[in-house]
């Protein structure tokens, strides 16, 4: 029975132990603090905006800007539990899409969990440009448009030229195309022509070889004539 009795006041000292403890991490814990500014999803024309919100009483609050440190607040302390925080980034954002969420620590270094993350963009305007900027600008501008129009005068001008090269070449094969079309037409007249050339000079190699072949004839004749008045002298 003792043994039991001893088992039991050390269980009973145990739980009371981890109450006490439980209860003193319950009252060094802090709530997350709140960023009111900026709101979820704005679009911010600074390089450096503030950051703003709540935090608890005596506590002061860490900064995270995309995922790095970028600094902390002094300790904060209002009598109503609640303490505002207010925060300038150390450098200069670049425009784009950025993301903050903050933690609060008190004195005894007791950190509590990290706040909503709020996303934001920042769109830089552009720089004001000075008179020497703006009249190399314009000096630059007025070259490219010169050397555009030299390039589109250049290409007229080879436009041009190829026109008109197209339009001597079209003339060229034109006047072959002719040329080669009286040659064609002298052809076939040639070759019209050719059949009644052959015919007439058939025609008169007829005549001729008739001439030849009554002449001779009329010069046997003559001789057989020439004959008889012979014997009949005779």
């Amino acid at each position: 029975m003792k043994n039991y009795r001893k088992i039991f006041l050390v269980l009973f000292f145990c739980l009371v132990g981890v109450f006490f403890i439980n209860n003193k991490i319950d009252a060094q814990s802090i709530n997350p603090p709140t960023i009111i500014e900026p709101s979820l999803g704005i679009i911010l024309t600074e390089a450096r905006p503030l950051i703003k919100g709540l935090t608890a009483s005596d506590s002061l609050v860490n900064i995270y800007i995309d995922g790095i440190y970028n600094g902390k607040t002094d300790y904060l302390t209002n009598e109503s539990g609640t303490a505002n925080f207010f925060y300038f980034p150390f450098l200069d954002l670049r425009s784009g899409a950025h993301r903050i969420w903050v933690i609060a620590e008190n004195r005894e270094g007791v950190k509590s969990n990290p706040s909503k993350v709020i996303n934001f963009e920042i769109k830089l305007p552009e720089p004001i440009k000075n008179a020497n900027e703006i009249k190399k600008e314009s000096a630059i501008n007025n070259t490219v448009n010169e050397d555009t129009n030299n390039t589109a005068d250049e290409n007229d001008n080879k436009n041009d030229i190829d026109i008109n090269s197209q339009i001597d070449n079209n003339n060229g094969e034109n006047s072959v195309t002719n040329s080669s079309g009286l040659v064609d037409e002298s052809s076939q007249k040639q070759s019209k022509i050719s059949p009644n050339l052959i015919i007439f000079s058939l025609f008169l190699l007829a005549v001729i070889g008739w001439i030849l072949w009554v002449n001779r004839e009329l010069i046997k004749e003559r001789k057989k004539e020439s004959e008889q008045k012979n014997k009949d002298n005779k």
